[in-house]
């Protein structure tokens, strides 16, 4: 079973929506919608629902936007998503 890797940079809250995590993806190829789940690599029964998706490069000259950052809404509590930052999340695709 292959996955899609991807490790947590940052980690800000969106008063009153929740915690953002961004990610830079091992493969921008490999799409992440809503509703996907990510798991730590290191602890896979951990999960990680993925509730919005953000663009992280809003306002950037459409030619330089990297495809391989995103960031995704999440619903955890602030210790929960600042244990996230520097972890590998992955995908089972």
């Amino acid at each position: 079973m292959s996955s899609l890797e991807c490790k947590v940079e940052e980690v800000f809250k969106i008063t009153g929506r929740g915690y953002v995590l961004t990610l830079i993806l091992n493969d921008s190829d490999v799409s992440l919608k809503i509703v996907d789940t990510l798991r730590y690599q290191s602890n896979e029964k951990t999960k990680i629902e993925i509730k919005g998706i953000e663009i992280l490069n809003y306002g950037s000259n459409i030619k330089n936007i990297r495809k391989d950052i995103i960031g995704i809404l999440v619903d955890l509590s602030e210790e929960q998503a600042l244990n996230t930052k520097g972890k590998i999340l992955i995908k089972h695709i």
